[in-house]
């Protein structure tokens, strides 16, 4: 689904702390008994530079109690790379990227009570670079994803009371969002995070060398090299000194 106007940043991006909100719009088409709001927010790139980065807000349409809900960040597993690919760009209509995140993963927090804050991750949605695996950049948009929710609904989140979850490369970006939350957002009360079949790479010629030993049937294979270019489409861009795409895909794959 092609990003809307929303997606697009302004120029230049204002001035403000990570977790800054710089846009907003509630999204008509969640489902009854659920409140959406689609976001853009201020985050780091993994060379520590301001980007803008999107994603949504989910939680019961319904009176808050007193205290506020808990918060859950969600950390999305792979969908791609490009705009395109963002989880929040249509997340409520059948077979759109975000359709299986929404129903098998976020949608039952809603239902429990939880308010949940899903990043779309840099590059989706938003203009930016692949971060595909790439530890640092995933876990500054998950944490800045946590400051938005709450910059966004201080009134309906009990801050003292927030979880990270993720799957697959969001099981990546949840652990690595809890590692490096005492230094880069120690004033997140982040009680635990879960990773669900996280998605943990190795020296990245040795997971190609795995990924492409048995190729399997013609499906298999065109899902392995999906995962390939994801990978060797953000580890180029993130240290383009020391990996080049043609040090490890054929003339044909630069293509």
């Amino acid at each position: 689904t092609p990003p809307t106007p929303f997606y697009t940043p302004p120029t230049p991006l204002p001035q403000g702390l990570p977790g800054t909100v710089i846009k907003a719009e509630p999204m008509p088409d969640a489902p009854p008994g659920i409140k959406a709001t689609r976001i853009m927010y201020l985050s780091s790139s993994a060379d520590g530079k301001p980007t803008a980065v999107t994603g949504m807000i989910a939680e019961p349409d319904g009176p808050t109690p007193g205290f506020g809900r808990p918060l859950v960040a969600f950390a999305h597993g792979t969908t791609g790379t490009a705009r395109p690919c963002a989880v929040s760009i249509d997340p409520f209509s059948n077979n759109t990227t975000g359709t299986h995140m929404w129903e098998a993963r976020i949608r039952p927090l809603v239902n429990q009570g939880y308010v949940v804050t899903a990043a779309d991750y840099e590059g989706e949605g938003a203009p930016g670079a692949p971060v595909y695996m790439l530890k640092n950049t995933q876990a500054f948009n998950v944490l800045d994803s946590i400051r938005a929710a709450i910059y966004q609904e201080p009134q309906h989140i009990d801050a003292s009371k927030v979880a990270i979850y993720g799957h697959s490369q969001g099981g990546h970006a949840s652990l690595s969002a809890a590692s490096l939350a005492p230094e880069y957002a120690p004033e997140l009360q982040i009680r635990g995070a879960v990773a669900s079949a996280p998605g943990m790479i190795p020296p990245i010629p040795l997971a190609l060398q795995e990924m492409t030993a048995e190729p399997g049937t013609p499906q298999e294979a065109s899902i392995r090299a999906a995962y390939v270019l994801n990978i060797v489409a953000s580890w180029s861009t993130a240290f383009p000194d020391e990996l080049k795409p043609s040090d490890l895909l054929t003339p044909e794959g630069e293509k």
